[in-house]
């Protein structure tokens, strides 16, 4: 099944911070950087959800970044551990006809101050979003092992065992606030609002640990523009209930609704 491209982030590179003080994964010993290959923390072909099941493990801390060829564009990504177990993509492209790295809106012209821009630790910002700092790259070498599922287990000559293969898990992420409608009381609030796995939570605000409701995207039915109370928003729709949503700008309602035709369509996949 060909799943609709989930939307990258779009960003403003801000400010640098001071890295702090360990051994670089910037540099190959003594040898100069020529290519992509040759940085530690490039993963090479991966997609989205091999990047998330790599920075979701428990063990990675947030503000932990990768970079990957990305196999569904001709062009590179990376992929960050952002607040609140969220995951957040971001293109970085090479313009052959300057000769030039864009990522955000800061463009470099060789290889060695794209990697000096990345040691300084940059804060990648958003309007209306948390900003983004990379700080901790993640090297290759790190990945854990991949084990196989055991369905069936007994003693040789005593009965016989079955394995099957790892079923592979969707685990697109996505976080931001978003303005809801009351379900009893019709009144618009804005909260927090994670989307992990199968799982839609929402938060008083990005701070808060424990989530006001979480819903099961499993059982949700259809999400679409829509408008009411005279607000131009988005709609989730449950068996049980409506969710009305306004989030913070027409492209971030579409980055939602993407995401959310995403999530549905994928879950749908695996009842069949």
């Amino acid at each position: 099944m060909a799943y609709p491209r989930r939307p990258y982030e779009k960003v403003t590179v801000g400010q640098e911070n001071q890295r702090p003080n360990n051994p670089s994964p910037f540099s190959s010993g003594l040898h100069r950087i020529d290519s992509f290959e040759d940085i530690k923390w490039f993963h090479g072909e991966l997609d989205r959800t091999a990047a998330e099941s790599l920075l979701l493990q428990t063990n990675i801390i947030e503000s932990t970044y990768l970079l990957r060829k990305s196999p569904r564009h001709d062009g590179y990504s990376v992929s960050v551990k952002c607040q609140g177990k969220v995951i957040k993509h971001f293109v970085l492209s090479y313009d052959n006809r300057i000769h030039e790295y864009k990522f955000g809106n800061a463009s470099f012209g060789s290889l060695q101050d794209l990697l000096g821009h990345f040691e300084s630790c940059p804060i990648l910002t958003k309007e209306n979003d948390v900003p983004v700092t990379l700080i901790h790259p993640y090297c290759k070498g790190e990945e854990p092992e991949t084990y196989d599922t055991v369905d069936g287990h007994a003693e040789a000559g005593r009965g016989t065992f079955e394995v099957k293969e790892r079923q592979s898990t969707a685990v697109a992420s996505k976080g931001g606030y978003l303005t809801k409608r009351g379900g009893v009381v019709k009144s618009w609030k804005k909260r927090w609002f994670k989307s992990e796995r199968n799982t839609l939570s929402y938060y008083e605000n990005s701070e808060t640990e424990k989530p006001i409701r979480k819903l099961d995207l499993t059982e949700a039915i259809d999400v679409g523009e829509d408008r009411i109370d005279d607000k131009d928003c988005f709609k989730l729709r449950f068996p049980q209930r409506t969710f009305y949503l306004v989030a913070e700008s027409p492209s971030d309602t579409k980055e939602w609704i993407d995401h959310f035709k995403w999530k549905m369509d994928y879950y749908k996949d695996q009842e069949t």
